[in-house]
């Protein structure tokens, strides 16, 4: 389940809001050659939750995923720090939507820091505004469209910030 296959469920629907969707699948994307095994793959492993609601509902769903995901990942030792980003599949065609929604914080991410001075997201919070309530004809009881956001967390990603972080505790350990 993506936002954007959350959204087609319900296209045409009038929905309750809040209305959460979760599901974990195998996402592709190819990006040039920024493949990196367990880092940044053409195939990953991905836990998404998605909101349909107001804004409120969203911001509560995206607020409570990254307050989770931070004690998560302090709870297993890593050092992570929620950062503004915006995504890399925007063509170079669409730098004005990349620029826009780190302007308007509405990505971000959870990027663990290595020792060797390495970083990596290993969680993204999204706020969609009413993108997909609008292009999919998703309407509020109460009036109006659907505002949407997800929670994503890339497994392969949490995967190896473990083990780096557990491996380098070891070496360091004996």
């Amino acid at each position: 389940l993506t936002c954007d296959v959350g959204s087609k469920i319900v296209t045409g629907s009038t929905i309750p809001s809040p209305l959460v969707m979760s599901a974990q699948g195998v996402c592709w994307r190819h990006e040039g050659d920024r493949l990196a095994p367990l880092e940044r793959g053409w195939a990953f492993t991905m836990r998404e939750t998605v909101c349909l609601g107001t804004d409120r509902d969203v911001r509560g769903l995206l607020d409570r995923g990254a307050l989770h995901a931070e004690n998560l990942a302090r709870d297993l030792g890593l050092e992570a720090e929620l950062c503004v980003a915006s995504d890399p599949f925007f063509a170079p065609t669409s730098r004005g939507r990349a620029a826009l929604q780190r302007i308007k914080g509405l990505k971000h991410e959870l990027v663990v820091r290595f020792p060797d001075g390495g970083a990596l997201a290993i969680a993204s919070f999204n706020d969609h505004e009413r993108f997909f309530g609008e292009a999919f004809d998703i309407m509020l009881e109460g009036g109006g469209h659907a505002s949407s956001g997800c929670v994503a967390y890339g497994i392969e990603r949490w995967l190896l910030a473990v083990l780096a972080a557990f491996t380098l505790a070891s070496a360091g350990a004996t």
